[in-house]
């Protein structure tokens, strides 16, 4: 709408996350609860409601074909839904909590991460298991954060500590390990069209090519804070582009 009315209200515990359907007509919504819900944007009403999980859920998805969902739960359960009739499709076993879902941009393909550090890829239409990458055991912190699609490839990339890394979902192997970045990553992007990848902390940003890997910009404030350059905790940061 144009005029800033508001249309209706909501009313929830707790909203952990939005997204809107590429149509704009739809909003996928969950929070400190086992259920996401889709709602009519301009209405308010309540179009599915996905009721399959036993914990609250911790991450959620819209698949690019516009009528698929994937949600996952503290529990380890992920699921894919159809979102036309409000059905689930596949269920989705992992060994620890699920801290991240997220959809290549051709549609087949879904990516977890679980709290270990451990990824995953799964096949859209049979819910097949198609690879994991295990957590490294040299390393003290394995988290997986930022699980981010790289537009037009079969490849996610995710940001530990001062690394980008970046994982083909369908070989299963490391394409590109980002590396260089002054301080520990707090925020990372994958640019429109997925030719770069940008990654943040408090006084620092780092730009790479995502096909190459070449590292083409470090931006650093000179008025870095204490702290930084002993590679402690940054301030957060965000991008946009």
């Amino acid at each position: 709408t144009h005029s800033g009315k508001v249309l209706w209200r909501l009313r929830m515990s707790f909203v952990k996350g939005l997204e809107v359907f590429e149509s704009g007509e739809r909003l996928l919504l969950w929070g400190a609860s086992t259920s996401a819900i889709v709602l009519d944007a301009r209405s308010g009403d309540v179009v599915c409601s996905f009721s399959g999980h036993s914990h609250p859920i911790s991450a959620a998805a819209l698949l690019p074909d516009g009528d698929g969902v994937a949600t996952g739960d503290f529990d380890g359960v992920a699921w894919i839904w159809r979102c036309s009739t409000c059905e689930a499709l596949h269920r989705l076993d992992h060994d620890g909590k699920v801290t991240g879902v997220v959809a290549l941009d051709r549609g087949s393909t879904v990516v977890t991460s679980t709290e270990d550090g451990s990824i995953s890829s799964w096949d859209v239409l049979s819910g097949r298991r198609l690879h994991t990458k295990l957590r490294d055991p040299t390393r003290v912190m394995n988290s997986v954060r930022g699980l981010l699609p790289i537009a037009g490839s079969d490849a996610i990339a995710y940001y530990c500590l001062r690394e980008v890394v970046v994982w083909n979902a369908t070989s299963g192997r490391v394409s590109q390990t980002l590396t260089a970045h002054p301080h520990w990553i707090e925020n990372a992007v994958v640019a429109p069209g997925g030719d770069y990848i940008v990654a943040c902390s408090g006084s620092a940003m780092t730009i790479w090519e995502a096909g190459t890997g070449r590292q083409t910009h470090v931006l650093q404030d000179q008025r870095e804070a204490p702290g930084h350059a002993s590679g402690g905790a940054p301030t957060r940061c965000s991008i946009a582009i």
